[in-house]
């Protein structure tokens, strides 16, 4: 089996564990494109207090995107006048 356990009832298998050639390449669930956050053959987990969290974007990261795209629009403008 591939995944993790915190030993106290949290854990998580990854999709085609336990399925014999599921894993490899060529199988259902290679793990070479298998993700969890859009990098092929990598997953992430936040754990807390022993317990998997889903990440939620900082406050700061939120505004500097909306930052970012306020600029990228005005500069596509001027561009285009």
């Amino acid at each position: 089996m591939l995944g993790f356990n915190n030993g106290v009832g949290t854990s998580f298998e990854v999709p085609g564990s336990g399925v014999c050639g599921a894993l490899i390449d060529g199988g259902a669930d290679q793990l070479m494109t298998a993700t969890n956050d859009g990098v092929p053959g990598q997953y992430l987990f936040e754990v807390r207090n022993g317990t998997v969290i889903t990440p939620v974007p900082e406050p700061a990261s939120v505004v500097l995107l909306g930052s970012a795209l306020v600029g990228f629009g005005s500069v596509r403008r001027r561009k285009a006048v």
